[in-house]
């Protein structure tokens, strides 16, 4: 007959490995929750830092245009022949081969002996009135200050483009005109390209109103929102409240959300993605603390087991010698009773002997 390796009863077995499975579970539940914890606000430290970089890389990117405006601002300031403004321009836009085009407008009309100077040449229609384009008027309105305009496709080459400009005074402060350059999105495209947070993060620039300036889809670009593939809750996140100039950086329902304005233009930086992105290395070392664990409580088992098997061979060993003992004390009794019998009966032959004696 085999001897079996473990013969413990089930209550016997529910009581070693009960204790042991609720400490495991209570410091696997507690250990799981420190690390949500911890990764939830990694990652939202992690969006953040990644909203800065990418406002510096759209600033490295728009700052030398923006201070050769500020620069050629001040130049055309000093000038007043139609020749030195001319060159001045174009000298400018071949320093700056990113931007599509360098120009100057005059606070004239061109109805009213005004003009537009163009970097690359382009001669405007006569229905072309640069005194009422966005740029012109937007630039005018800033007074002095950067002025970036809404993004639009440019007409010469196709490609989406943004105008800034920058209104020019002469010392008295009289409006002499508006210089301005056209910066292409395909450079900011390039930006959210080189930009990698996780495998499943999208890293998108928007503009006040969450239609997508940059988008790995180009015919996303400028006609499609972000709030329409958001995972946000529609009901408290729309463009009023959630691109309206404050940083904000949460999670909710499993993604990470962050946002940051721009402070080169009135564009949004939004980042979002799954948190499961940032889980996968943790949720490897769980699966490898449990399956420890378990291993262990296995362990426990087979050597209390082996123990308390142990303990009982011990155990029949010991009661197997009592009950020699007390079979060996049962013989003796027996016989001390029987010895006795017969010594009673000797006791009766010998009264019996003496009463015939007395007889």
């Amino acid at each position: 007959m085999k001897k079996k390796l473990i013969t413990l009863s089930f209550k016997q077995i529910v009581m070693i490995v009960a204790p042991l499975v609720i400490i495991a579970s209570y410091s696997c539940i507690s250990f799981s929750n420190i690390i949500n914890d911890i990764i939830k606000s990694n990652t939202m430290q992690l969006a953040g830092s990644m909203n800065e970089k990418v406002e510096y890389e759209v600033i490295r990117a728009f700052e030398p245009p923006i201070q050769a405006l500020n620069t050629l601002a001040v130049h055309i300031s000093s000038y007043s022949k139609h020749a030195e403004i001319e060159s001045l321009v174009k000298a400018t836009a071949a320093q700056y081969p990113q931007c599509s085009a360098f120009y100057f407008g005059t606070a004239e009309p061109s109805s009213d002996d005004g003009y537009l100077l163009m970097s690359d040449g382009w001669q405007a229609p006569a229905s072309y009135e640069h005194t009422q384009r966005s740029w012109f008027t937007g630039a005018v309105a800033a007074r002095g200050e950067m002025f970036a305009g809404e993004p639009y496709t440019n007409a010469e080459n196709g490609k989406m483009c943004i105008s800034f400009s920058r209104a020019v005074y002469d010392a008295r402060g009289v409006l002499l005109g508006v210089v301005s350059c056209d910066l292409s999105l395909d450079k900011l495209s390039e930006i959210m390209s080189g930009i990698n947070i996780s495998p499943n993060t999208k890293v998108h620039i928007v503009d006040q109103k969450g239609t997508y300036l940059t988008h790995s889809d180009s015919s996303a670009i400028l006609k499609k929102s972000y709030f329409d593939d958001s995972k946000l809750d529609a009901r408290h996140k729309n463009a009023a409240t959630y691109l309206n100039g404050t940083a904000q950086t949460f999670v909710h329902g499993g993604t990470f959300f962050a946002v940051r304005r721009l402070a080169a233009a009135p564009w949004y930086v939004v980042i979002e993605g799954p948190v499961s992105d940032f889980t996968g290395m943790f949720s490897f070392w769980f699966k490898i603390i449990l399956l420890i664990l378990a291993v262990i409580i296995f362990g426990n088992v087979i050597f209390n087991a082996a123990i308390m098997n142990k303990m009982r061979s011990k155990e029949h060993e010991v009661s197997g010698l009592l009950i020699n003992e007390v079979q060996n004390l049962v013989v003796a009794a027996k016989e001390n009773a029987a010895t006795s019998q017969e010594q009673s009966a000797a006791v009766k032959e010998i009264v019996a002997t003496m009463e015939d004696n007395n007889e």
